[in-house]
This record gives C-alpha cells, structure tokens and sequence, in this order.
C-alpha cells in the first residue's frame, strides 16, 4: 500500500469523524434549545401547566383504581351508566 493511499484513507476517516463530530454537536444544542423552549412555555403559563398537570395525576389515578378492581387499568363505564339509568 503506497503512502498516498493511506494519507488519502486518513484524510477520509478524519473527514467523516469531524463530518459526525458536528453533527452531534448540532443535535445537542437543538435538543437543549428544545428543553429550553419548553421550560420557557411552563414558566409563561403556569395555570395551564397546573391544569394539565392535575388531569395527568387524574387519569393515573383513574388507571391505578382500575387496576385495583382487576379490570386490567382498561375504562369501565358500567358503574357509571348503572348509576344513571337507575329508577329514582
């Protein structure tokens, strides 16, 4: 193998490395002005943040109470249309 072949190697691999190095690099700082744009968004709405917070910790609720009756964290609307359709 002759030396300009292999210096011609070198130089490729160093390009696709720098070449993979950015892109990385890139990636990064779109991921943490992503977390940054999000946490801006939080701080500016806090009452909507609040309320999509308290309907996540809702249906978790609702899912763990499910669980807990066996019906395998799956809705079940018979308690509730049971009650409804009730005489009286």
């Amino acid at each position: 193998m002759s030396w300009d072949t292999i210096s011609g190697v070198r130089d490729a691999t160093r390009d696709v490395y720098d070449s993979a190095v950015g892109r990385v690099n890139q990636t990064k700082l779109e991921i943490e002005g992503a977390g940054m744009s999000v946490i801006s968004t939080i701080k500016s709405n806090p009452i909507p943040t609040a309320m999509v917070g308290m309907g996540l910790y809702w249906l978790y609720q609702s899912m763990q109470e499910n669980e807990q009756r066996g019906s395998g964290g799956r809705y079940d609307a018979r308690p509730y249309v049971d009650r409804a359709f009730l005489p009286g």
